[in-house]
């Protein structure tokens, strides 16, 4: 049963009870002396059987939610924890290498360009602009 359904239940069967001990408490000597006592006996034990079961169900219920919620918050930590697996630990690796032969080519032309650049002194400034591919 879930949670809500209990608690509704619950919730009927406890205002039902509590009608009933009113109306014993209102009128105590009809209750004791009339034929009704043991059927109103009878049916207070009845509730508070009902209340009680339903009670202890919510109990269950609760604790097993609970169990569920340690459960979920404990699946993330186990996630974060555990290493990469060697087919990522590959991926990662064959997409750095482009990236740092890029890097070294544009260390190798940028140099170049420098130079020469600098073996050319009588160059003006606009023709030291070289590109460079």
């Amino acid at each position: 049963m879930e949670l809500q359904t209990l608690q509704e239940a619950l919730k009927v069967e406890i205002q039902v009870h509590q009608k009933l001990v009113a109306q014993m408490k209102q009128d105590p000597q009809i209750f004791f002396l009339s034929n009704q006592n043991a059927d109103l006996k009878k049916q207070l034990h009845e509730l508070q059987a009902k209340i009680t079961a339903l009670s202890e169900k919510q109990k269950r219920v609760v604790e097993q939610l609970r169990k569920n919620l340690i459960v979920k918050q404990e699946q993330p930590d186990k996630f974060q924890i555990q290493p990469l697996p060697q087919s990522e630990n590959k991926l990662q690796t064959a997409q750095q290498q482009p990236l740092q032969q890029l890097q070294q080519q544009q260390q190798y032309h940028h140099h170049h360009a420098q130079q020469s650049a600098a073996a050319s002194p009588n160059l003006t400034a606009s023709q030291k602009t070289v590109t460079t591919a």
